[in-house]
């Protein structure tokens, strides 16, 4: 009657458990869930996105690009999971960075791709200008595809010798940009990165 609840009783038989991350938060609320209700367990259950990026090989101009939906290309090859979409987002870019793949698919298959603002800043090789072939870009669409599924370290490795092969022939700005790319692969290593496979 007075829109006052004494919360005494209540604390006095409360637990509580330290949680590292929202994964193990969301794990441990879905188990807790469908042990206390398991007749209600799907109505009180709302499980967060499942951020990760796909890759569909067969697509023309593929390239990674953030997803919600993991499964819903049979085939696409899906990568995750990331713990926000701004993780799943950086991924992409990482590996669309280092093997110059498409970043304006609408562009690209429209045959206006000279109007790409990423191939206008230098940003992108203009794989889409050349229609007569398109064997190439399948070609690295399948290196790129392997090297998101190795280990990190074994790019990393990649990416040092050449940068010291760049080096020693005295090409200092292809030098500098794949140790850019080497900085930015060093951030794969990193939490939000832990479970990606």
């Amino acid at each position: 009657p007075l829109r006052k609840a004494d919360l005494r009783p209540i604390a006095s038989c409360a637990f509580f458990t330290p949680i590292s991350c929202d994964f193990h938060a969301a794990w441990l609320y879905n188990r807790l869930t469908r042990l206390l209700f398991p007749q209600k367990a799907d109505l009180l259950i709302a499980l967060p996105p499942a951020h990760c990026v796909r890759l569909d090989p067969e697509e023309q101009w593929a390239a990674f690009s953030p997803s919600d939906h993991p499964g819903s290309h049979a085939s696409a090859v899906y990568y995750g999971p990331f713990p926000t979409r701004k993780a799943a987002v950086f991924f992409a870019r990482c590996f669309n960075d280092l093997f110059g793949l498409c970043r304006n698919r609408p562009l690209a298959l429209s045959g206006r791709g000279e109007q790409c603002s990423y191939y206008q800043m230098g940003l992108c090789p203009g794989p889409c200008l050349s229609f007569a072939d398109k064997e190439p870009y399948r070609r690295t669409v399948g290196r790129a595809l392997q090297a998101a599924s190795e280990p990190i370290r074994q790019i990393q490795e990649n990416l040092t010798a050449q940068m010291h092969n760049l080096s020693a022939k005295m090409q200092f700005e292809q030098a500098q940009i794949v140790k850019n790319n080497l900085d930015q692969v060093a951030k794969l290593q990193t939490a939000p990165y832990r479970w990606a496979r």
